[in-house]
């Protein structure tokens, strides 16, 4: 389950919470940097390494727990987004990108467990040979 999370986590990171991370004239030092790039970077990369070595697999039924989580996920974030304590300037749940983007990532998330699902019929069957 965390690797598909990962993955969202790692794809949204990156151009919504720090866009501003790369550029030259960015206030963050390369110690800072680099404790951001490692902070979601690492984690995705042992989780591929895992997922490709194991036969631990992703089963369509499991990606209810998936949405009921990130549900839960989401309401938690709009109480408090609308409590005044937005953990992220881009779901401020105001505007209409900040009310779009959590719904897609839900549906994201659930597209991305659904090919990891397939994925995983396919490694398994190449691996069964």
């Amino acid at each position: 389950m965390s690797f598909g999370v990962e993955i969202v986590i790692t794809v949204v990171y990156w151009p919504f919470i720090h866009p501003d991370l790369w550029p030259q004239t960015t206030q963050y030092k390369w110690s800072r940097k680099a404790s951001l790039v490692l902070d979601h970077m690492v984690p995705l990369i042992l989780l591929s390494i895992e997922y490709f070595m194991n036969n631990q697999p992703f089963i369509k039924r499991h990606c209810a727990l998936v949405f009921i989580l990130g549900g839960s996920y989401q309401i938690i974030n709009f109480i408090y987004s609308v409590s005044g304590y937005a953990p992220y300037d881009f779901t401020d749940w105001k505007t209409v990108m900040g009310v779009l983007i959590p719904i897609i990532m839900s549906f994201v998330v659930v597209a991305l467990w659904f090919f990891l699902e397939w994925c995983t019929r396919k490694k398994l069957l190449f691996t069964s040979v």
